[in-house]
């Protein structure tokens, strides 16, 4: 998700990520493994850029909301990660996908069948 919220920095912005990447890793905040992954994924960022940005330009509309959509869910999970912790934002993520898998069905039972006393 990090690298993610990277997208919407200027790349002005990377130089100085970078420095503060490496000061972490100095101070001992960050180990070395978590530094590279992170300077590594700010180059590719900034390697990527320029193919990226034609592409979401070729893309048709309806391609661009799926991505969306998915970017929102992302970020939805990754709050509640960090407010909740992971096991119960991994159970809530399920009961919410078993509530939107079942909803289309009861849906149509309610339609069929009525209203059941």
């Amino acid at each position: 998700m990090g690298s993610l919220l990277f997208a919407f920095l200027p790349e002005s912005f990377f130089p100085l990520l970078m420095v503060f990447a490496g000061l972490a890793l100095i101070l001992g905040i960050i180990s070395k493994r978590t530094a590279l992954r992170f300077v590594g994924g700010l180059l590719l960022l900034l390697l990527l850029t320029p193919f990226i940005v034609p592409l979401f330009g070729a893309l048709p509309w309806w391609i661009i909301i799926l991505i969306l959509i998915g970017l929102v869910w992302c970020l939805f999970r990754g709050v509640l990660s960090v407010l909740f912790g992971r096991e119960a934002t991994s159970h809530f993520v399920g009961q919410l996908m078993y509530a939107v898998f079942i909803l289309p069905f009861r849906f149509i039972g309610y339609l069929l069948g009525g209203r059941r006393r």
